[in-house]
C-alpha cells in the first residue's frame, strides 16, 4: 500500500510540473506577442564626435527657437519666430553635418587633447 501511495504522489508531482510549464510557456508566448520590444541600436549611432564642442550650443538655440515658434499662435509660416526657427535649425544641421564629415579628425583631436592634459584614464576609455 505504501508503494502505491508513493507512486501516486510522484505522478501528481509530475503532472503539476507539466501544468506549471505549460502555463509559463503560455505566459511567455503572450508576452512576446503583446508587449512591444525595442531593439537597442549600436552606441556608435548615437555618439557624435565634437557634439559638446561644436553642436550642443546650436542644438540648444534651435530647440528654444522651435519651441517659441510652436508656441506663437499655431506655428506661423511668416514672421520673426519662423525666420529665427529656420535660421537656427539650418545652423544646427550644418554643424551636425560638419561633425559627421570630420569624425576622424575630431576624434584624433580629442585623443590628443586628453594626452596633452595627461588624462590617461579617459584616453584609454
Amino acid at each position: 500500500m505504501l508503494i502505491y501511495q508513493f507512486q501516486c504522489i510522484m505522478s501528481e508531482h509530475a503532472e503539476i510540473d507539466r501544468y506549471y510549464e505549460s502555463v509559463m510557456s503560455c505566459i511567455r508566448a503572450a508576452c512576446l506577442m503583446c508587449l512591444p520590444t525595442r531593439q537597442r541600436q549600436p552606441m556608435r549611432d548615437y555618439v557624435v564626435p565634437g557634439w559638446n564642442d561644436v553642436v550642443s550650443e546650436k542644438h540648444r538655440l534651435a530647440r528654444e527657437a522651435f519651441l517659441a515658434w510652436a508656441a506663437a499662435a499655431g506655428k506661423p509660416r511668416t514672421g520673426t519666430e519662423h525666420w529665427l526657427m529656420k535660421r537656427t535649425r539650418s545652423q544646427f544641421k550644418l554643424a551636425l553635418r560638419y561633425c559627421k564629415q570630420h569624425e576622424d579628425v575630431l576624434r584624433a583631436n580629442m585623443f590628443a587633447s586628453s594626452l596633452a592634459n595627461k588624462d590617461y584614464i579617459s584616453f584609454w576609455k
